[in-house]
This record gives C-alpha cells, sequence and structure tokens, in this order.
C-alpha cells in the first residue's frame, strides 16, 4: 500500500472488495491517481501494524477524506456460493469504511461494475441502509473512458461546491463578527472606573479608549482578508490539481465525439479511419466492437506482464475485464489471447500467465471456455499478450514474434 491509513489525508478514499472488484479498482485507481494526483486517491487500508485498534485506523482514514467511492460488483455482498454474507460481519473492512463515511457524513458515491444493481434495504445492516439513498454511477467496460470521464466530473464539482461553502461560511462570520465589535463601538455601553479614569487623565484619552477596538476590528478585516485569499487559492489549487479540463480539451473533445458520431454506424473503413485517428479515443472499444460485429477480427487489446508465478495484478484483471465485456457483445466470437514469452524471462511464464488469465476470463467472468483460444507465438524481449476478438468464420489473427 502507497500510503499510510494512520495519517491524515484528504482526498479520495476508494472503498472496494477484492474478491468482487479488485481489477476494476485498480483500473479507476490509475485513472484517478493521474488525473487528481496520486497522494490524494486513498486504497487499501491493509498495512495496519499489529496491536492497532483497526476500528480507530479506519475511522481516521475514512474521516479525513471529503469523498468515499464505493465500487460495488456482483459479488459485492456474499461470495458466490458462500452461505455467511461479508457486510453481516460487524469486523468487515468495507462495512466499516462505507458505515463510518456515512456516520461522518462524508460523500459516499456508489460505483456499479459488472452490471451490478444497487442493493436493497432489506439486504443491508443498519448502518449502511443509508446508502441505498445514494445516487449510483455506473463503469461498465465497454464505455469505460466515458463513465469514468462523468465521474470525474462528479467528483470536481463536488470539491468546488465544498470549498464555495466553506469561503461563503468564512465571510458570512467574520462579516458577523466585525459587525459585533463596530455595535459594540458605538452602543454606549458602560466602561470600568478606572478605564474612564485612565482617560479623562491623558490629554488623548478618549483616543486611546477606543484604540483596542479598534485595533481589534482592524485586525479582524486582514483576517477576512486573508481567508478569503487563502480560500480562493485554495479553489484555484484545487482545479489545478484535479485538472479542470481547459476550453482547448473540451474542444477537442467535442471534436472528436462529432467525428464517432458520424462513423458509428458506417462500414469498416470508416470505423479504421477513426482508430487511426484516435488510436486511444474514447470509444476505441467500442469501434472495435462494431468492427468485430462487421466481421473484422481486432486486436483488442495488448499488453505487457511481467512474470509473477502467475499471479495477475489488479490492472491486468481490469484489462480481463475489458476484454470479456468486449467478447460477450459480438455473439459466437472467438477470444484469442495470442502470448509471446520473454527471451530473458523464466521458462514456461507465458503458458502459466496465459493459463491463469483463461481460468480468471472462465470463472470471474463467466466466459465459455470453448470461446477462448491460447496461442503460444514464441518470444519477445518481454511477456507479451495480445487479445484478438475474432468473429465467426474469419482467420485466425496472424502471429509475429
Amino acid at each position: 500500500m502507497p500510503q499510510s491509513a494512520a495519517r491524515q489525508f484528504s482526498g479520495i478514499f476508494v472503498c472496494y472488495r477484492r474478491d468482487d472488484s479488485s481489477g476494476h479498482a485498480g483500473r479507476l485507481f490509475d485513472k484517478l491517481a493521474d488525473h487528481f494526483g496520486k497522494d490524494r486517491i486513498f486504497m487499501d487500508i491493509d498495512t495496519i501494524e499489529p496491536g492497532e485498534d483497526f476500528v480507530t485506523v479506519i475511522e481516521n482514514a475514512v474521516g479525513s477524506c471529503e469523498i468515499l467511492i464505493a465500487i460495488i460488483g456482483r459479488h459485492w455482498l456474499s461470495d458466490a456460493g458462500e452461505r455467511e454474507r461479508w457486510v453481516d460481519d460487524p469486523n468487515d473492512f468495507v462495512r466499516l469504511e462505507i458505515a463510518t463515511a456515512l456516520k461522518r457524513e462524508v460523500r459516499v458515491i456508489p460505483v456499479l461494475v459488472q452490471r451490478a444493481s444497487m442493493p436493497k434495504p432489506q439486504d443491508l445492516p443498519d448502518d449502511l441502509v443509508e446508502l441505498t439513498r445514494r445516487n449510483a454511477i455506473e463503469i461498465t467496460d465497454v464505455r469505460w473512458p466515458r463513465d469514468v470521464h462523468d465521474l470525474i466530473t462528479v467528483i470536481e464539482r463536488t470539491m468546488t461546491d465544498r470549498d464555495a461553502t466553506q469561503t461563503n461560511y468564512v465571510k458570512a462570520n467574520l462579516r458577523k463578527r466585525g459587525s459585533d465589535i463596530s455595535k459594540g463601538l458605538h452602543s454606549g455601553a458602560p466602561r470600568e472606573s478606572n478605564e474612564v479614569e485612565a482617560e479623562s487623565s491623558h490629554p488623548f484619552g478618549w483616543i486611546r479608549g477606543k484604540r483596542g477596538a479598534l485595533v481589534t476590528m482592524s485586525a479582524l478585516i486582514v483576517l477576512a482578508l486573508l481567508a478569503i485569499v487563502f480560500f480562493r487559492s485554495r479553489m484555484e489549487k484545487t482545479e489545478a490539481n484535479t485538472g479542470r479540463t481547459s476550453t482547448t480539451e473540451n474542444d477537442a473533445r467535442a471534436i472528436e465525439v462529432t467525428y464517432w458520431n458520424s462513423v458509428r454506424e458506417k462500414d469498416v473503413n470508416e470505423l479504421e479511419a477513426y482508430l487511426r485517428k484516435y488510436p486511444n479515443g474514447e470509444f476505441k472499444d467500442l469501434a472495435n466492437i462494431r468492427l468485430a460485429k462487421l466481421g473484422k477480427p481486432v486486436t483488442f487489446d495488448s499488453m505487457i506482464s511481467e512474470p509473477n508465478g502467475g499471479v495477475l495484478t489488479d490492472v491486468e484483471k481490469g484489462r480481463l475485464d475489458n476484454f470479456a465485456a468486449a467478447l460477450k457483445e459480438v455473439a459466437f466470437a472467438q477470444g484469442y489471447m495470442i502470448v509471446y514469452g520473454s527471451r530473458g524471462g523464466p521458462k514456461n511464464a507465458a503458458e502459466t500467465w496465459s493459463n491463469y488469465a483463461k481460468n480468471y476470463l472462465v470463472t470471474a467472468q463467466d466466459i465459455d471456455a470453448g470461446r477462448l483460444v491460447i496461442v503460444d507465438a514464441g518470444l519477445r524481449e518481454k511477456l507479451t499478450t495480445q487479445l484478438w476478438i475474432v468473429p465467426q468464420g474469419a482467420a485466425a489473427p496472424p502471429i509475429n514474434p
């Protein structure tokens, strides 16, 4: 875990269940970290030291965040086939994190993945029932870039609104205090006798008697100005840190959206032209799915992996989730995994990795094993896997060691 759970933190807390949505959580963490900065994203309370009160650690970590994102997949309540549900355990970390956020009035945004639906109130313990009243955002694998963009927009708006509220609150309170002092100067309230005597014995006693109040009011005015400058600079910094989309970026996105809308129902040539112009565009996955439906084999993804004893990383799981979702969209298509082993890597690393990847697609994403084909394609500098969608009747993908 990159950050200590015990320290105070002001940012975004990503709450997820590893056995339910670790792949999606890893992908979302990467996107949020790229946009907001890694130091503003908190994920995984797994470094609680021996002897620490884990409830206190969770309360400190969650309570000091501004937003909690609760990622909910199809097995969020309980694992398939398990009799006991995770959320019924009062010491379940996910339950504690969300319950703490709700209790402390942290903004909680449910994010639905894997086509999951929001749990019903009767399915939740009492301390989580309020979660069902929070409006959820769905992030789908096929529309991942667009859905994540929408989530980021909501987060930015929430942070901006909060800073504006804090600024207005400070302004209102300082105006009130300044007004109270001003009234005190002119109220004619009785003063202590020694204060009156001090004034009468000094040629400038009246001025000196008022000076303390005047200095206090002046100091408050200065503090008010400093507070306004501070909160304004913080709002500007927030906008800078969150990468608020510039006019130029908005224009570029609008151009891409217009282009995509003009070709999305067109033929293979038009769709391939879009992919050449926007190889990593917002609608890349949709374009590939559309091409596959038109009978064109497509390279859906290509990833470089480090031999890790067959263990899949969260990022790899996320990309396999995306591949599975696309494969489900194209009826009767075959999913090819063209695997190139590493010249300097461990022997059989490619075979081990590809078998784990296939098993993950079958067990976690319900892909029929008969639709998956693994091809040993020789060696490259690094362990590389190309994920292809090959429509029924189309030729097998090429091999290029």
